[in-house]
């Protein structure tokens, strides 16, 4: 799980269920880490994973003084704005 708070500034946000991430998203952890092998810029060149131009993301922006949940498995893009910005992210791995 992720809070993320911006400060100054603004961020576009791209959110994926996990549904859609499990299926379309995500290639190999070991090569990619926790990040995605998907051009999500031009989705539909993507040979790979030619499902994701079907992945239907939910976008926000947050704005200064604002903050975001960003749930446990959610494949998430941030665009950050034009000029300065300024956040924190708080991760917090859940119970054990």
């Amino acid at each position: 799980d992720n809070l993320l708070h911006v400060v100054d500034g603004w961020k576009d946000i791209s959110l994926y269920d996990p549904f859609q991430s499990a299926a379309v998203l995500y290639g190999s952890n070991s090569e990619y880490g926790n990040a995605s092998p998907v051009n999500v810029d031009d989705p539909n060149t993507t040979a790979d994973y030619p499902f994701f131009k079907y992945a239907l993301p939910r976008n926000c922006r947050v704005s200064a003084g604002e903050a975001l949940y960003l749930p446990l498995f959610w494949f998430h893009r941030v665009v950050t704005g034009n000029r300065r910005t300024l956040s924190l992210a708080h991760f917090h791995k859940g119970d054990r």
